[in-house]
């Protein structure tokens, strides 16, 4: 068989169906997301508050503002959201700004940058929040611990 004919054989139907699968799953899955996808009142879900009940004792759930000028503001954020302090009943309040940075489609997910101004009486901070999309909407999230485990989420 030359060469030239080898080429124009058709392909295995297993390795077609794998090739797409693979580019769709490092194309695909990324939530497209926009400005406009995430201003908004979110709020601490519930699942969440039972992850942090040691230091979500004051009963305020979290909730952070992304208004549709970028600028954002956030009360009762507890400490293990910016840091791996868990259980601590220190919580944070403050105001800053919010950004959509674009991430390679090949990245599998898409973010939120929250850069706070002020939070509480701490230096400026930064925290970056995964965006994801359920039945229900946009969802942010950020993994407490390890990427994979549990994770502190906000929606609408």
């Amino acid at each position: 068989m030359s060469v030239k004919a080898a080429m124009l054989k058709p392909l295995p139907r297993t390795l077609v169906s794998t090739t797409f699968i693979a580019c769709w799953v490092l194309q695909g899955c990324a939530v497209k997301v926009n400005r406009s996808d995430l201003a908004g009142r979110w709020q601490m879900t519930e699942a969440s508050v039972r992850l942090l009940k040691s230091s979500l004792a004051n009963n305020r759930r979290p909730t952070v503002d992304l208004h549709a000028d970028g600028t954002l503001s956030a009360d009762s954020m507890p400490a293990s959201t910016f840091s791996d302090i868990h259980g601590s009943q220190t919580r944070y309040s403050g105001s800053g700004k919010w950004s959509v940075p674009r991430v390679p489609r090949t990245a599998g997910f898409s973010m939120v940058v929250l850069e706070f101004d002020k939070i509480g009486k701490q230096k400026p901070s930064g925290l970056m929040m995964q965006v994801d999309k359920d039945g229900a909407g946009f969802y942010i999230f950020a993994w407490l611990d390890e990427e994979g485990g549990e994770r502190l989420e906000f929606h609408r």
